[in-house]
């Protein structure tokens, strides 16, 4: 094989297999041969075996004695290097069956395998080897192997166990290593021409391609009702799912259409011969119409006579050429092929006539023979009888058969991922995060069998992180079973286009062209469009780096497999080369401090590495992108100020267990008067708030409130506040954010840290105001807050404010209002990464559903945030979530779901806040009541009633005491109900009208009804007051209001049918209002409709009415 110039050879390191092979014999052969007759001998095995490595595409290392050494993979890698090393082993140790057949000697060959990364170099000018321990282990394996076998590593079985039959021969240890290897012996290869041979360990799930499918149907139907033969074209890079794709339909045609003939067949590279892929056609055409009998001269013959009215002289010429021709025995001068293709032709019409219709799937196509090219395409021109199709799979379009349709496969998508991780890693596809999913799709593009190959890969190596599922680490190396198929299509290009993209490969997969020319030392343009053209690179319309010109690899893996060629002092050399040219660009953001430090590290030079990331990392938690930050500060030294950054990040993105290990396990390190210990315990004490354990935060404050710093002061003076916030005490809140502001103006603070602390100040005392219904006043301090913030360009920060001024419309019924507070808020948090904020926007987003009345989506978002809020182990806001969501299930009639969720809250979290247990108490009582369990109801709203009257929480008190009537209504006790009411009623005043406070009027009024038979509990200005927000409820309430109203003198007219959405309960009007309905059957519906839904206090109101 030439190597070209070895003045211009350049180092690579490559996935290769080693080959070694030691002959035994040859010593006792010399005791009794000529040594010249030994030399002869010796000369012409080491010949053919030099004859056999180069025809499978090897490179002859050396000869050493008796043994030799061949190399697959460098210097040109052909994708299935591990399958020619095995075929070029078997074919040595046939060869010498042969000549201990010839000689009636007794010479045997042991051989050992193996596939790694080794470096391809030339020594001291010499002619080029590998080297590296990939090398070492070959030899050793071929040392243990027995005289006529053949022994590899599990690292070839890997590549290879669709190719051949091993046995396992178990751990071995070896010369030099001290963990033991796993070997197995070759046993024979498998006949894999007449089956799909799908690429990878086992067949992925097979979605995303119905559509092609559906297309190669009505195509295919199409054409088999046309006579002659049909070319189609199925085509897209190694691994994207061609195979697979036919694999499939070949089955659905097997079912579908019985009667047409289905053959597939593989060209293949090693093995081709000319007119082979003919040779497999015709094979099984008269495979399928002689079924029984052998393909011998005599069966041929009879078969010609018998079935076409050949001569005996003719059909013996004819079935002897075939008979040949099958059996390989035929040599073909240009002569002897046109005349053989002529008489084949003829033939090959008769037999697709007798056939009828038939379907050849032939895989590899781009390894097609130019014999059989030749040949099929006259077929195409000449056969007019039967009707055929073949279907041709190739990597990229063949130009040569007259094709009429073409299907182009691209990659697949998330749910391919998520179904093959459910395979390999048997985890439920809703614990995978959307990280993991992203990186193998920027990975691999989709390819499916690149996923499946990188997901085997990082579980093998340890890689994965579960629950949710996560890829440990930010870089790894690639599956040697990926790179030899990407190394192959890069080793066909021209060695200047190889170069570039390698000088491409360290920059990045992004890439510019004005740096690649820099570090190259050539302009590149030209080689860029021809890479372009090759489908290795694509060029982006927009540019990083302004003024310059970006390019993108096809995928990351084809970077890396690029990358991975060059040694260690070469990749060195052109990172510190980016490096220094990106350095030059002005206006640096924290991106390209970031790449800066990337390529300084990669480079060797930490310190430069050091300083890049620390500045990439500031600047990113500036803007409030957390994850962006957290990674840069993660390559910095561990030291007490870098621990403190990394804790932040862990706090703003939700990891509060990690935080509060890093900050415990690094807090007895530090000076007890040190600033920064007390910046240490105040992000504790932010800790504690969010996990809802605020004695511990209170406790993290003491020493930084009275700080004599003044920025440390007013920020921890704001953070007391917000703990105060937190558990209801609004006074001590107001008291110490304004402890905090006064503090930040004292002393005219206004550095970015003291700015935000003023930001968070005023976005507090909006709080305050909106749960004191001040909206006014609310809106300016967030606005004053959002204004800070947005000057500082803190970020996040802004989302938070975003997030409150969505709540207060909310609050203000305003629904569109508050959602695109909320989508505006989502478009900032995604580039954080913050899940904690996610996860209340999502929440938020419920809510907003929720009072749309569009129950499943709110249910959705509710879900995904109590998810979130569950794996950040955050007990309160897993509570709200919770609670939410049993209101949903409440309004679905999924009575039993929404108590067994509530239940879970209160075992789980023992010790949350009163206020929540209140509430959870109070749902459950509803759910109770709606379930009919009356007695389990009362408790729970007993429970709910003592926790709110020791939180003086009246407007809680006033909903508790309205549905305690009910039940003592329900329950025959009128004289309580009637007391529960008073009760209600003195507490009414107390907070301002809203849909929770519509719906225990109408419940008042409905039981002072039924109690006494008339409503005083409403007055009718009051009712019609309450229609704007009984509009927003249950079609239920709307039932109730209507009734109601009718009974105070409202005149209800037919219009406000209007008002009910759902068609049955329509019906309802007419048996509240107008009491017209007397068909039993229909009042058994209705009745049960409302007994099934737990509608108690309204049916026993509509009976009373009727």
């Amino acid at each position: 094989m030439d190597i070209g110039s070895l003045s211009s050879f350049k180092p690579e390191r490559r996935i290769v297999a080693v080959l070694f092979g030691d002959i035994k014999g040859f010593t006792t052969l010399s005791e009794f041969l000529d040594p010249e007759d030994l030399q002869e001998l010796i000369d012409s095995i080491f010949g053919k075996f030099k004859e056999i490595i180069e025809k499978n595409g090897g490179y002859l290392d050396k000869f050493i004695g008796d043994a030799v050494m061949a190399v697959f993979g460098a210097p040109i890698s052909h994708g299935d290097d591990a399958r020619r090393a095995i075929i070029t082993a078997i074919s040595m140790q046939n060869f010498l069956e042969e000549v201990n057949a010839q000689r009636g000697t007794d010479i045997k060959m042991r051989i050992g395998i193996n596939v790694g990364e080794a470096l391809w170099s030339s020594i001291a000018g010499e002619k080029p080897t590998v080297l590296g321990d990939t090398v070492n282990v070959a030899q050793r394996i071929q040392d243990i192997a027995e005289p006529g076998k053949i022994y590899v590593t599990d690292s070839v079985v890997n590549l290879t166990f669709q190719n051949f039959y091993f046995k396992d021969v178990g751990n071995v240890r070896v010369k030099g290593r001290e963990e033991p290897v796993r070997v197995f012996e070759v046993v024979d290869e498998k006949p894999g021409e007449s089956e799909f041979s799908i690429r990878g360990r086992f067949k992925t799930p097979f979605v995303g391609r119905e559509e092609e499918i559906r297309k190669l149907e009505k195509w295919l139907l199409e054409k088999l009702v046309k006579p002659g033969i049909h070319f189609a074209e199925i085509t897209g890079e190694a691994g994207i799912g061609k195979t697979r794709l036919c694999s499939e339909f070949k089955g659905k045609i097997l079912i579908t259409l019985p009667e047409v003939k289905v053959s597939f067949f593989k060209c293949d590279p090693i093995k081709q011969l000319p007119l082979y892929a003919f040779r497999k056609i015709l094979e099984d055409l008269l495979s399928a119409l002689m079924p029984h009998a052998p393909k011998t001269k005599e069966n041929l013959s009879q078969f010609l006579q018998k079935n076409y009215a050949l001569s005996k002289i003719d059909a013996d010429i004819l079935g002897t050429k075939i008979f040949n021709f099958l059996n390989r025995e035929m040599q073909f001068s240009d002569e002897l092929m046109k005349e053989f293709l002529s008489s084949m032709l003829g033939l090959f019409e008769l037999l697709v006539k007798d056939i009828g219709k038939f379907v050849v799937f032939l895989d590899d196509c781009q390894f097609i023979d130019s014999e059989s090219k030749y040949f099929l395409n006259e077929l195409s021109k000449k056969v007019s009888l039967g009707s055929g199709v073949v279907l041709c799979i190739s990597r990229e379009p063949l130009g040569y058969f007259p094709v009429d349709f073409t299907i182009e496969l691209k990659g697949l998508g998330e749910d391919f991922v998520k179904k093959v991780c459910r395979t390999v890693l048997q985890v439920d596809v809703n614990s995978i995060s959307e990280d993991f999913i992203v990186r193998m799709l920027e990975k691999t593009k989709g390819n499916p069998y690149f996923v499946e190959e990188l997901i085997y890969f990082l579980r093998d190596k340890g890689l994965l992180e579960f629950n949710p599922l996560r890829i440990r680490a930010e870089e790894y190396e690639i599956p040697e079973t990926v790179t030899g198929l990407l190394v192959s299509s890069v080793d066909s290009l021209p060695e200047p286009l190889r170069e570039i993209l390698k000088a491409a490969s360290v920059i990045g997969k992004h890439f510019w062209r004005g740096v690649l020319e820099s570090i190259s030392g050539k302009t590149v343009g030209d080689e860029l469009n021809e890479l372009e053209r090759e489908g290795f690179i694509i060029s982006q319309e927009i540019s990083f780096i302004r003024g310059d010109f970006e390019y993108i690899f096809k995928n990351e893996l084809l970077r890396e497999a690029v990358y991975s060629l060059m040694t260690k002092k070469e990749r060195e050399k052109l990172h510190r080369l980016v490096a220094q040219q990106l350095e030059k660009i002005e206006d640096k953001d924290e991106h390209m401090l970031y790449m800066i430090a990337y390529h300084y590290e990669k480079a060797g030079d930490l310190m430069d590495a050091t300083r890049y990331y620390e500045e990439a990392g500031d600047i990113a938690f500036s803007k409030g992108f957390y994850s962006y930050a957290l990674n840069c500060y993660r390559n910095l030294k561990e030291t007490p100020e870098n621990v403190y950054k990394i804790a932040q990040c862990l706090e703003a993105l939700g990891d509060f267990e990690n935080a509060l290990n890093l900050l415990n396990s690094n807090i007895g390190k530090l000076d007890d008067a040190s600033l920064l210990k007390l910046r240490y315990e105040i992000l504790l004490s932010g800790i504690y708030e969010k996990l809802s354990k605020f004695e511990e935060a209170f406790k993290y404050l003491e020493e930084a409130v009275n700080s004599t710093n003044p920025e440390i002061s007013s920020y921890s003076n704001y953070k007391k506040a917000w703990v105060y916030w937190r558990i209801g005490d609004h006074e001590n809140a107001r008291r110490y954010v304004n402890i905090s502001i006064e503090i930040i103006e004292r002393y005219g603070l206004s550095t970015w840290d003291a700015l935000k602390t003023l930001g968070a100040d005023f976005n507090l005392l909006g709080n305050i105001e909106q749960v004191n219904d001040n909206y006014e006043k609310a809106i300016s301090y967030y606005e004053r807050a959002k204004s800070i913030f947005e000057e500082i360009g803190e970020l996040t920060a802004r989302a938070k404010i975003l997030i409150n001024l969505s709540q207060l419309y909310l609050n203000l019924w305003k629904l569109d209002v508050a959602e695109s507070y909320l989508q505006e808020a989502l478009s900032v948090i995604k580039n954080s990464g913050s899940r904690f904020l996610l996860a209340v926007v999502m929440h938020n987003l419920g809510r907003v559903y929720f009072n749309k009345r569009d129950l499943e989506k709110a249910k959705n978002y509710y879900e995904e945030a109590r998810k979130i809020f569950l794996d950040l182990k955050l007990p309160g806001y897993v509570a709200e979530s919770s609670i939410n969501l049993a209101n949903i299930y409440l309004e679905l009639f999924d009575f039993e779901k929404g108590k067994k969720l509530l239940d879970e809250v209160v075992l789980s979290y023992p010790d949350l806040q009163p206020s929540r247990i209140g509430i959870i108490f109070f749902l459950s009582g509803v759910l109770n009541y709606r379930l009919g369990k009356f007695k389990e109801a009362k408790e729970s709203f007993i429970k709910s009633e003592e926790i709110f009257a020791k939180l003086n929480d009246n407007k809680k008190l006033f909903q508790v005491r309205v549905y305690r009537a009910v039940l003592e209504c329900l329950l025959g006790d009128c004289d309580s109900a009637v007391i529960f009411l008073k009760e209600a009623k003195e507490l009414e005043g107390s907070f301002e009208l809203g849909l929770r406070k519509t719906e225990a009027f109408l419940n008042g009024a409905i039981v002072e009804y039924i109690c006494r038979g008339k409503i005083n509990y409403l007055d009718f200005e009051t009712l019609s007051s309450l229609r704007s927000f009984v509009e927003k409820g249950s079609d239920e309430m709307r039932i109730s209001w209507l009734a109601v109203y009718s009974i105070l003198g409202g005149k209800v007219e037919d219009e406000y049918r209007s008002l009910i959405h759902e068609e049955p309960l329509k019906l309802l009007i007419d048996f509240s209002v107008f009491p017209k309905i007397k068909d039993q059957k229909s009042r058994g519906y209705l009745f049960g409709m409302l007994k099934e839904r737990g509608s108690h206090l309204l049916l026993e109101f509509l009976k009373k009415l009727n």
